[in-house]
């Protein structure tokens, strides 16, 4: 349920998601209470670790909404939270043409991927779609820093990663696309690719 929480942060998760979350479609009758209990437990152990009051990290940190709950992570280091800014960052760098900039800043977000994310929690079926979620969003944004690297030239050091790539995703056309391109540019191709536009998304 912290997990949840945490992958949704700075949104609100329903009540509804999280009973889902702990027991798919046969929840007990007491599944409204217990979640209640459980966010009481987290809280608890918030508070301990911080050395504030529970009250404190209701106020400031899991915050209770009518039909829901917040985990409000402006104060706190969230990975999750640390990529979404710098990958949009980096996007947004890339549309006004600065892809050294755009490289710079994708590479720092994937260097926050450290495994798969939240191996050790049993997931459910909302975390399981969140998880989902990040995992394709990390896929685009991999194929956006490719695409700015080939933009600026960087057909050599593209290769090592477009190999990695193109074997996880053998069904990823565009991303084989450019690995030819990639290969035929650093002169490991047998004849130069045909021109392919990489316009930044």
């Amino acid at each position: 349920m912290l997990a949840l929480l945490l992958v949704r942060h700075s949104t609100v998760v329903p009540v509804s998601a999280m009973i889902e979350e702990l027991w798919n479609e046969d929840p007990p009758r007491s599944a409204v209470t217990v979640v209640q209990t459980y966010v009481l437990g987290i809280r608890k152990r918030m508070a301990e670790f911080l050395d504030v009051e529970q009250g404190e990290v209701a106020d400031r940190y899991l915050r209770t909404w009518s039909k829901g709950y917040l985990f409000d992570a402006r104060d706190c280091v969230l990975d999750v939270r640390d990529y979404q800014v710098m990958a949009e960052a980096a996007r947004c760098a890339a549309t006004v043409g600065d892809d050294r900039r755009a490289v710079e800043l994708y590479t720092a977000s994937e260097a926050l991927w450290t495994g798969p994310p939240l191996l050790d929690v049993e997931a459910g079926n909302p975390l399981t779609a969140e998880l989902t979620h990040l995992e394709q969003l990390r896929l685009v944004n991999q194929e956006r820093r490719i695409e700015a690297l080939l933009r600026l030239g960087g057909h050599r050091e593209a290769c090592p990663d477009l190999a990695r790539l193109t074997a996880e995703q053998p069904l990823h056309e565009r991303m084989q696309a450019y690995y030819m391109y990639a290969l035929c540019r650093s002169g490991n191709g047998i004849e130069r690719s045909r021109s392919i536009t990489i316009s930044p998304n």
